[in-house]
């Protein structure tokens, strides 16, 4: 009986093992998002890699009392398993919103999607997989994010405002844009149906500069509304 009962607790300990492996991993993936800001942060990733981890001890051997007693019965351990991406799919899609025409959340829905691949690895047992996994993961998530700024930091962007008056404000859209260390090429004014409307074309330094001018601008008293093209 007591033979029975420590290899039982062993075998829990291995379990919670996993789970604790798993959430440190998914706090590793959270930090890296947080540092830059985005809503899904540390608490998310862990939860995301802890509940995978868990669900994936599960469904291997939290049936074993009933397929070992003897009545017959079978079970597809990969059932619960393939529930987690569904269930984790519907957690991705509320951090994907648009904004100024264009969709964001997606890298942070994806790291989500993949920090839940991690933690079935390791609640699987695949411990070095899943490690490695989070390294490689980690180091993707850095390494592209300074090229993906450097690339569109070379880029045109052009950005339409419209004003609720009649104010020229073209000096103080080029202070504003100066200051994000990003360069003005040209602003044009046209109207439409008698409202002023204003096409600005700069370069901006990175993809960080861009929303921070593009917020300065919300906060003229004279701006109504503007979107990026």
């Amino acid at each position: 009986m007591l033979d029975y009962l420590s290899s039982c607790v062993s075998t829990e300990v291995i379990f919670v093992l996993r789970v604790f492996i798993a959430s440190v991993c998914g706090g590793v993936i959270g930090y890296e998002r947080s540092q830059r800001q985005k809503d899904a942060g540390i608490r998310t990733h862990i939860i995301v890699a802890l509940g995978s981890a868990l669900c994936m001890v599960i469904s291997k051997y939290g049936f074993d009392d009933v397929l070992s007693g003897g009545l017959g019965y079978s079970t597809d351990a990969s059932r619960i398993a393939a529930n987690i991406i569904t269930g984790i799919s519907f957690l991705c899609a509320g951090v994907i919103f648009i904004k100024e025409q264009s969709v964001k959340g997606l890298t942070t829905a994806a790291g989500i999607w993949a920090t839940a691949a991690v933690g079935m690895a390791i609640g699987a047992g695949m411990y070095f997989t899943g490690i490695c996994t989070t390294v490689i993961l980690i180091i993707l998530q850095v390494v592209l994010h300074r090229l993906s700024s450097k690339i569109e930091g070379n880029q045109t962007k052009g950005i339409y405002i419209e004003l609720n008056s009649d104010a020229d404000c073209a000096f103080e859209l080029g202070a504003i844009v100066t200051r994000f260390g990003s360069t003005l090429q040209s602003i044009e004014r046209r109207s439409d149906n008698g409202l002023p409307i204003l096409h600005m074309v700069i370069i901006p330094k990175n993809a960080a500069s861009l929303e921070q001018i593009t917020d300065s601008i919300r906060q003229m008293g004279v701006v109504k509304d503007l979107f990026v093209e």
